[in-house]
């Protein structure tokens, strides 16, 4: 358990907080928010409420101990706060490093020396410590290979902000390790996949008229599954638009998953169901939903 110092608290955001802003990562920023809010927390609630790796919320609190954010005992408004000791480090699997661990891991493994020196290159900016510390981690943690970390980051850095670049290389590597993928040819073969899972993503967020990159993963999730797992090109998604303007992502992937489970391969598939037969049309044939929808939008547009 770990606690918010007693003495910072207030009406307003404590100095030691606001003056550490600069040097915290977005890990450190979100767990300091927590324990502002909450007061005292233990790492697995961390990670699970604010969807955080363990190994992130490792060097977070290890960056608020540093700093008299939290400490490992409930200091008291009448109390000195206490001289500060290295805490044990939380047990996540690897070893939580402090700079001179850092260093000593660097000299000890040339690729990871590698990474770091070609990350800057490929960031275009000179690590922080925190920055550096995070990608050791995701190489330590995940995937122990400078040539797929450094393609994952060149793919993050060419679709989202620089500053979500090691976040999505952390989550990246992460799914790789679980997907067992660990050869050359497969991490060539699985950015390949991303690129194509990206471009349906960018595509359908446009005809959402939304930004991919303010898309909770969740959503991302959803999205790809169409093209991954139903094989449904864009158009698809187009279809579902033109019958119902509005339609959000959980209303498409209603339709979408009907579609499937019906085995519709084409846009002519879907469209074969008659609906809104006219009772005093006889045996006129029945009007499709296509047809009703263009005539609908063909109306606003008069």
């Amino acid at each position: 358990m770990f606690y918010l110092n007693a003495k910072i608290t207030g009406n307003r955001l404590p100095d030691v907080f606001t003056d550490n802003i600069a040097t915290a990562d977005s890990a450190a920023l979100k767990v300091g928010v927590y324990f502002l809010q909450k007061m005292q927390a233990v790492p697995d609630e961390i990670c699970r409420e604010l969807h955080l790796s363990s190994a992130s919320v490792t060097r977070a609190i290890q960056f608020w101990l540093d700093n008299y954010l939290i400490s490992e005992t409930p200091v008291l408004m009448d109390q000195p706060l206490p001289p500060y000791k290295t805490p044990e480090p939380i047990k996540t699997g690897k070893k939580s490093l402090n700079h001179k661990e850092m260093a000593e891991a660097v000299l000890a493994d040339p690729d990871l020396s590698v990474l770091l020196q070609e990350s800057q290159q490929v960031l275009g900016k000179e690590l922080s410590n925190s920055e550096s510390m995070h990608l050791i981690s995701i190489y330590q943690d995940y995937l122990s290979s400078p040539f797929a970390l450094l393609n994952i980051e060149q793919f993050w850095m060419s679709h989202v902000p620089p500053r979500k670049v090691l976040k999505e290389t952390e989550y990246t590597a992460k799914e790789w390790k679980e997907l067992g993928i660990s050869k050359i040819d497969e991490f060539e073969e699985r950015i390949a996949v991303m690129e194509k899972n990206m471009a349906y993503l960018e595509a359908v967020s446009k005809l959402l008229g939304e930004d991919v990159n303010e898309m909770s993963r969740k959503t991302k999730r959803i999205i790809v599954h169409w093209l991954e797992e139903y094989g449904y090109p864009i158009e698809f998604v187009r279809e579902v638009l033109i019958r119902k303007e509005d339609a959000n992502v959980p209303y498409i992937d209603s339709v979408l998953k009907a579609w499937h489970k019906k085995g519709y391969k084409s846009i002519n598939d879907t469209r074969e169901t008659p609906v809104n037969v006219d009772e005093k049309a006889g045996n006129k044939p029945a009007v499709s939903l296509i047809d009703i929808a263009i005539k609908k939008r063909n109306k606003k547009r008069q």
